[in-house]
């Protein structure tokens, strides 16, 4: 319907309202995933946005600096960051300034920059407290925590992503429960609390299929391969990394750099224990394995006492 209205004979000047329609078309089309006519309509839109003075410039920058991460041409989103944020800042639009040091922080995350990102997340993260946005609020003290535990900083991450949990849980949006639970269940396994570790992966798992979320749900089975290693059959971590590693090719996706270096080091460990035949034996059975077996079993939500991990 965008597309038409953008499309006919009447529409084609040179107005803010053209450029808020783009705006709409642009975020919709990148949920979609329909990054590069995103990313075309984005640069028309701040073209026009610019020449008419309109006051959606700051959200198509936004909007255009985020397809650019998306398509992974993080170089060329900087300068489009820098320049929505100098307009938000100058309009005095937290939630909008808040959005543009997110993307600012991912674009640092991308190359390594924890610290940089954790920096950019925190300052988004207070602007939304500011803005009384608490369900933003959740959404980037969740992203403060990834960064932080990528940085090393366990105990930060860990209490902003409970915090993040507890707003998920106030105000019961299901897709932030499913991250939460997953990311804080992540840092508990970082810390050897396996128990706790074990019971919000599960939950995260639970939640993930009910929402439909493919990608989550392997993220869930991995989390739970990898917080099963206190118990005393090893074989069921390997059928759940089996399991992990299917959900995700079913879907195409591959593991972000964390997860897969923590999931190599327990295969290893599981080699190690099981021998190579018999891990290759139990991990090839976990590739037919229903997650809905999972959440089926005891220990998926009655886990042992946390053993040290020696990481």
């Amino acid at each position: 319907m965008l597309q038409a209205l953008l499309d006919s004979p009447g529409a084609q000047a040179v107005t803010e309202l053209r450029a808020q329609t783009l705006a709409a078309l642009v975020f919709l089309l990148e949920r979609a995933g329909s990054l590069v006519a995103a990313g075309r309509y984005a640069e028309d839109g701040v073209a026009i946005a610019r020449a008419t003075g309109g006051h959606c410039l700051g959200d198509l920058l936004q909007l255009r600096a985020w397809v650019l991460l998306r398509l992974g041409q993080r170089d060329a989103a900087l300068p489009v960051l820098e320049s929505g944020l100098d307009v938000a800042r100058r309009l005095g639009d937290l939630p909008l300034t808040g959005r543009l040091l997110g993307s600012r922080a991912y674009a640092a995350f991308l190359v390594g920059d924890n610290a940089a990102a954790a920096r950019d997340a925190a300052e988004a993260t207070q602007l939304y407290r500011q803005s009384g946005d608490l369900t933003n609020t959740g959404v980037y003290l969740g992203n403060l925590g990834m960064y932080e535990l990528a940085a090393g900083d366990l105990e930060a991450a860990r209490t902003h992503m409970a915090e993040a949990l507890d707003i998920a849980r106030t105000i019961n949006i299901r897709s932030s429960l499913v991250f939460d639970t997953q990311h804080l269940g992540l840092a508990e396994y970082l810390s050897a609390n396996l128990a706790e570790s074990q019971a919000l992966f599960a939950e995260s798992l639970d939640l993930a299929r009910q929402a439909g979320m493919k990608v989550e749900v392997a993220y869930a089975l991995l989390g739970l391969a990898l917080a099963s290693r206190d118990q005393a059959e090893p074989g069921r971590s390997a059928r759940l990394h089996g399991a992990a590693d299917q959900a995700l090719a079913d879907v195409a996706h591959t593991w972000d750099p964390l997860e897969r270096r923590l999931a190599d080091q327990d295969r290893q460990r599981l080699q190690a224990i099981l021998g190579d035949d018999a891990f290759a034996a139990e991990y090839a059975a976990g590739t037919a394995l229903d997650p809905a077996q999972v959440l089926a079993t005891p220990e998926a939500h009655s886990p042992h006492p946390a053993a040290g991990l020696g990481l």
